[in-house]
């Protein structure tokens, strides 16, 4: 079950008044997909936590709040990235989590700009038209590589390692199933739960399956879900 409240926020950009709904609560029932995808009903939730001014385009967790000045958001707001958003569905919440990643990446709000690119992944998979899911993986496949560039192998072993099997299962999801099985050739982790994973995407790359499958997959892969 989850809670949600009506508010209203006045827009940090352009002070107009906005009508948006608050989570103040959800819950998760089930495994989450291999890249992290919570189960409902926090599944259905993500697409309320993002704000969007109805006015001037402005997108926030918080309308109220900007930690860019205005002129700032205003030139990204304008520019060709922000309008177009990869071309996603205008007005869809994978749309506007992409334009709140080139808001945080800005910001250089690391957290940020990973949780709300991976959510406009999240999002984008509910589109029907899967060309819009893959724009936006890729986008994240080069900035999960950017990450693991930037890691310690030793002090930051466990965030490589779930960095390592999502960036394969972001191969496997955008039919890069060569690349998805390179990225865990001869990858040993820690987690015999990570270990089973890796297999899992391995053994659905051979088979050239880009389907979406969760950690219940793996774990009962003769149980329904």
């Amino acid at each position: 079950m989850s809670t949600i409240l009506q508010a209203t926020e006045k827009c940090a950009i352009c002070g107009s008044k906005n009508n948006v709904q608050l989570v103040c609560s959800t819950n998760s029932f089930g495994p989450p997909d291999l890249d992290l995808r919570p189960a409902p009903m926090a599944r259905y939730m993500i697409g309320h936590m993002i704000h969007e001014c109805q006015n001037c385009g402005y997108v926030s967790y918080d309308l109220k709040k900007c930690n860019l000045t205005n002129e700032r958001v205003k030139e990204i707001m304008n520019s060709e990235d922000y309008k177009t958003a990869l071309q996603l569905p205008d007005g869809s919440t994978a749309q506007k989590y992409y334009r709140l990643y080139l808001l945080m990446l800005e910001e250089n709000d690391t957290y940020g700009t990973f949780t709300s690119l991976l959510r406009a992944v999240w999002e984008a998979e509910d589109i029907l038209d899967n060309s819009y899911e893959i724009r936006v993986r890729e986008v994240l496949i080069s900035l999960i590589e950017q990450k693991l560039h930037g890691l310690d192998c030793d002090h930051e072993r466990n965030e490589r390692e779930q960095l390592t099997i999502m960036l394969a299962e972001c191969h496997r999801k955008c039919h890069n199933f060569e690349e998805a099985k390179m990225v865990l050739s001869g990858k040993t982790f820690e987690s015999e739960l990570l270990n089973k994973i890796a297999a899992f995407i391995v053994k659905k790359s051979e088979d050239r399956d880009a389907n979406p499958y969760n950690v219940g997959h793996v774990t009962f892969p003769f149980e329904e879900h």
